[in-house]
């Protein structure tokens, strides 16, 4: 890729699918090298953006009605690294309706401009080869099969990112690991230390929570959350001292 860039000025640079220039995407060490290494180094010296094409596991062991928006992120095959060098990461599955598809922005949605983190979209009825926004009548359809085989299964557990903010400091920055602990200790439902770290993002994008990374030697940077105080506005107001 290197040598083609060498040759003329590019802006942007598709990979589609990952897996043809990955062995292993399960493989820890060969993805960090892969793309906190190899591609990494070729954005900033190109000054370009890169677009991963990526696939699921086999479909068959996914439960869409398990998942929240924040868990969209993780649903690529592989290990979370991915996820956390990805900018943004955009999930298209499929609806009920053939031919219509669900966008979700998983991460970052509001770096993207989207004003809702979900939309549908369909093939093109004419010949060209393009993403239509889906009509109101592929809405009202996707949308009815969705609530039929909701009455169908059960209504699931709802996880929302908020279940997380009586176990985050408002003074003390914690990690991830801690967060989760401290909601075990206290039995709380539905909530493991895979769907934590999405979550607690979810609380950054919502403004609930901010973040800050610690660097480490020979490592990734050690994530650390405190919660906001935005139901208040004198610890809003002495928070945003305290950080200037």
């Amino acid at each position: 890729m290197e040598g083609y860039l060498d040759q003329s000025e590019f802006d942007m640079v598709i990979l589609n699918p990952l897996s043809a220039y990955v062995s292993n995407p399960g493989d820890t060490k060969e993805m960090s090298s892969f793309l906190r290494i190899g591609l990494n180094r070729l954005l900033v010296k190109f000054n370009i953006g890169i677009v991963l094409i990526h696939h699921t596991p086999k479909t068959s062991f996914q439960k869409e009605k398990n998942l929240d928006w924040y868990d969209w992120m993780y649903i690529g095959a592989g290990v979370a690294g991915l996820t956390n060098w990805a900018r943004a990461i955009l999930v298209i599955w499929p609806t009920a309706l053939e031919g219509t598809f669900r966008f979700i922005a998983a991460k970052r949605s509001r770096r993207i401009g989207w004003l809702e983190r979900e939309y549908l979209f369909s093939h093109s009825a004419g010949e060209a080869i393009v993403w239509e926004a889906a009509s109101k009548e592929e809405i009202e359809s996707v949308m009815h099969a969705k609530e039929e085989k909701r009455s169908k299964s059960g209504r699931a557990q709802r996880k929302v990112p908020e279940m997380l903010l009586p176990y985050i400091s408002e003074s003390e920055w914690l990690s991830d690991n801690t967060i989760a602990a401290l909601a075990n200790e206290e039995g709380q439902p539905g909530i493991s230390g895979r769907r934590v770290p999405g979550m607690l993002e979810a609380l950054v994008d919502l403004k609930k929570a901010q973040r800050k990374e610690e660097p480490r030697p020979r490592t990734q940077p050690l994530r650390l959350y405190r919660k906001l105080p935005t139901h208040d506005p004198k610890k809003k107001a002495a928070r945003d001292e305290d950080e200037d």
